[in-house]
C-alpha cells in the first residue's frame, strides 16, 4: 500500500509548496516595484525642484531620512545629464 500522495510529497504537497513560493515571489516583486517607484519619484522631485546636493541633504534631514550617498548623488546627476 502506497498511502496518500500528499503524505509522500506527491502532487498535492508540491501544489501547496508552489502556492507558497508564488505568494513569496509576488510579495517580493511588490516590494521591488514599490521601492523602484519611490526611487523614481524622489529623483523626479529632485530634478523638478532643481535641488543641489546641499539642498537635497537638507530636505532629507527635514524628512528624517539619511542624506543621499555619493553613489546615489552621482546616479542622480547622471540621470539628468550632470557632470561629476
Amino acid at each position: 500500500m502506497t498511502g496518500h500522495p500528499a503524505r509522500q510529497g506527491g502532487p498535492h504537497d508540491r501544489h501547496r509548496v508552489n502556492r507558497s513560493t508564488v505568494e513569496r515571489v509576488r510579495a517580493a516583486l511588490a516590494l521591488i516595484v514599490a521601492s523602484e517607484h519611490q526611487r523614481r519619484r524622489a529623483e523626479g522631485l529632485m530634478h523638478c525642484w532643481r535641488l543641489n546636493r546641499a539642498g537635497l541633504d537638507e530636505a532629507a534631514r527635514a524628512l528624517g531620512t539619511p542624506p543621499v550617498s555619493d553613489a546615489e548623488w552621482f546616479a542622480i546627476q547622471d540621470g539628468r545629464g550632470g557632470r561629476r
